[in-house]
């Protein structure tokens, strides 16, 4: 190996901590910063959706198969006649029915994953030309912004906590320079749902306490301190904050919630069924 004289020395480029696969939503993180081994890694939302009870989203499902049977009865009643006939395997008659229950589901995550768009770019000053449908909760984020006089410090960061193998993608790191909470830096996530609940506590305080974000060079920061944890409604009416309270409470909570998820193997394995 030849070495000019004078040359400078190049460092290898860093390896991001995380890596997404966006298809399968399947993140990957590697064990210390810049190490070249990656093992799979659950998502916060996975963790809790997987772990918390939602009375709520078991009620919303068993309504949603009762509206697309009352909407598409026709059809409903046509995919039955064919199960009986032996045309249509009972198994593809219940994907069937299924897949129409959550047309209205896949329609509102499609809007939502919109405003999140133009929230983004909302957030970094950018104009933005959204559908009507989507213009009043983009307007209210952007007012929201400007009357809290927002800085925002992060948006849009994947994260990791390697000590509690964890990861996710954050929404929003904030910090208010007017109205009730000026001077404090929040951790906020934003729904664009019909209500929102509690439990996002859960989800905020996650990513708080992950060790790390990865930031546009694929490069491992710290995660900055956060004062505050809350969810912002974004609705035709308006953008609304709500805090989530105290953040050692949530943090306690989201650590039993990771246990359960962590500790799923040693119940299964409990009980050997025969096969």
């Amino acid at each position: 190996m030849v070495i000019k004289i004078g040359a400078k020395p190049t460092a290898p480029p860093a390896k991001p901590g995380l890596l997404f696969e966006a298809e399968k939503h399947l993140y990957r993180m590697n064990t210390f910063t810049n190490s070249p081994e990656y093992r799979r890694v659950s998502g916060v939302t996975t963790v809790i959706g997987s772990t918390l009870n939602k009375p709520a989203l078991v009620d919303y499902k068993m309504n949603s198969v009762a509206r697309a049977v009352r909407e598409n009865l026709a059809d409903v009643l046509a995919m039955h006649a064919d199960v009986k006939a032996s045309r249509l395997h009972p198994f593809d008659f219940d994907k069937k029915l299924i897949a129409m229950s959550e047309v209205r589901r896949d329609r509102a995550a499609a809007r939502g994953t919109a405003v999140h768009a133009a929230a983004e770019k909302v957030a970094d000053g950018q104009k933005v030309s959204v559908p009507k449908e989507l213009q009043k909760p983009v307007d209210h984020y952007d007012k929201w912004l400007y009357d809290n006089d927002v800085e925002v410090v992060l948006k849009e960061r994947p994260c990791g906590n390697r000590t509690h193998w964890y990861a996710g993608t954050f929404d929003l790191i904030c910090k208010f320079h007017r109205g009730a909470y000026a001077g404090q830096t929040w951790m906020v996530d934003l729904k664009t749902s019909n209500q929102v609940y509690g439990e996002t506590a859960l989800q905020t305080i996650a990513y708080k306490n992950c060790e790390f974000y990865v930031d546009e060079d694929q490069i491992d920061r710290p995660m900055p301190e956060v004062e505050g944890i809350g969810v912002l409604h974004l609705t035709k009416e308006g953008a609304f904050l709500h805090p989530l309270g105290d953040m050692q409470a949530a943090s306690d909570e989201f650590a039993a919630i990771l246990l359960l998820f962590n500790s799923r193997k040693r119940r299964d394995g409990l009980i050997r069924r025969a096969s």
